[in-house]
């Protein structure tokens, strides 16, 4: 059997949104070379095989009666030991991945249900627990669509410069919720738990996380004008940031220096023209002037005038502001649910659940605070700390 030799691959071919790669049977090169699962995003350039197919996720049992076997109940345990609010994140693409042994894309739409939060440590009180995720706005799925197309042009251009070479057989591009997501990864702020959350056993043994990179850009213009390489992250929610996590510039609107982070929905909103305030001044006003001899040639009553002046001066701005929801106004995503969370001081252990609800690209923040006592849930230890469960299904993509 002949392994191919690096650098005679069949070229790279572009396909078209939607259609399935033409077959390349029969140019003797094994399926396993390129990799059970071609890479078929819209306008990529990608190596393909006759065993190429879509990536498949199956929840339970089919018509058939077959099971199949893909995980989609998630546990977590972690520790609250921290004296201020704490947030912490739940990244459900990577944990879908890791606990099915195979790559679950992020930019899925994720039905999260069954989610219930509890503890049983004896000595620990109540504290708020509050559960958000990315709003389901038309300004967060183009900001995220435009953001991957443009990280896809300058990975594909970087690739066509070389000459020859392929794309990662994991490649994928990820974001962070929000600009704290981003410190907490990167600084190691923010808390006790810095790192994304992940599955845990019966027991709370925690899987091992393997390779899972954040998306990252690289500019050839800085702020000032001149050039050389800088490297952006990106987040959904908030303004621009700078590498230690905090906003960019006196409004978060500047251009983030190197090793930064860029607020996505921001970034849609300042590469668009936004709506005038008073339509008259876009020359886009449809009613008569008051003043106009046509417009008074019947109005022999006061009342037609004003009538008039009404329609000419009310409703000509648009019913929102300037600013997108999700970059400088509103930056702490859609609220789930705002509850409290049993320490396990009561005898009860009332478990706290949270209702189902979607979560696109499976980012999930979750916020905790004290509210009267200093007692810790969980010490890392003997104490139990806090279980979190819940159930993650894909129900569509961004």
């Amino acid at each position: 059997m002949s392994f191919p030799v690096r650098g005679h691959a069949p070229p790279l071919r572009k396909v078209e949104d939607g259609r399935r790669p033409p077959s390349v049977a029969g140019q003797g090169y094994p399926f396993w070379y390129y990799g059970r699962e071609a890479r078929c995003l819209l306008g990529i350039y990608v190596r393909h095989d006759r065993m190429a197919k879509k990536a498949k996720y199956d929840w339970g049992k089919t018509s058939s009666s077959k099971y199949q076997k893909f995980e989609t109940d998630l546990t977590f345990k972690f520790d609250l030991t921290n004296d201020t609010q704490e947030s912490f994140y739940v990244d459900t693409a990577q944990c879908l991945s890791l606990i099915n042994r195979k790559l679950v894309r992020q930019g899925h739409v994720f039905k999260i249900s069954n989610m219930r939060a509890w503890s049983h440590d004896g000595d620990a009180e109540f504290r708020d627990f509050q559960v958000s995720a990315l709003p389901r706005t038309w300004m967060m799925f183009n900001s995220y669509k435009k953001a991957r197309s443009l990280w896809n042009q300058m990975n594909l251009e970087a690739i066509d410069a070389l000459g020859s070479g392929n794309l990662p057989k994991y490649y994928d591009f990820k974001v962070y919720y929000d600009m704290e997501h981003f410190d907490n990864q990167h600084n190691s702020d923010g808390g006790d738990i810095t790192e994304n959350l992940l599955p845990v056993d019966q027991d709370g043994n925690a899987m091992t996380a393997g390779e899972w990179v954040y998306s990252k850009y690289e500019s050839s213009a800085a702020a000032d004008g001149s050039r050389g390489s800088l490297e952006w992250n990106c987040h959904m929610l908030g303004t621009h940031a700078t590498a230690a996590g905090v906003a960019e510039g006196s409004s978060g609107r500047d251009l983030p220096a190197d090793g930064g982070s860029v607020g996505l929905i921001l970034a849609y909103q300042q590469s668009r023209g936004a709506a005038f305030t008073d339509q008259d001044q876009a020359g886009l006003d449809q009613q008569v002037d008051a003043d106009s001899p046509w417009g008074s040639l019947f109005s022999g009553d006061p009342q037609d005038q004003e009538v008039l002046t009404d329609l000419d001066a009310d409703n000509d701005g648009p019913p929102y502001p300037a600013d997108y929801a999700g970059g400088v106004i509103m930056p702490e995503g859609r609220s789930i649910a705002n509850t409290y969370l049993d320490g396990g001081d009561s005898s009860s252990y009332t478990p706290t659940r949270i209702p189902t609800f979607e979560a696109p690209l499976g980012l999930i923040k979750f916020d905790t605070n004290r509210r009267l006592s200093s007692a810790d849930i969980g010490d890392g230890s003997t104490d139990p700390g806090v279980w979190l469960q819940m159930t993650a299904q894909i129900i569509g993509s961004c």
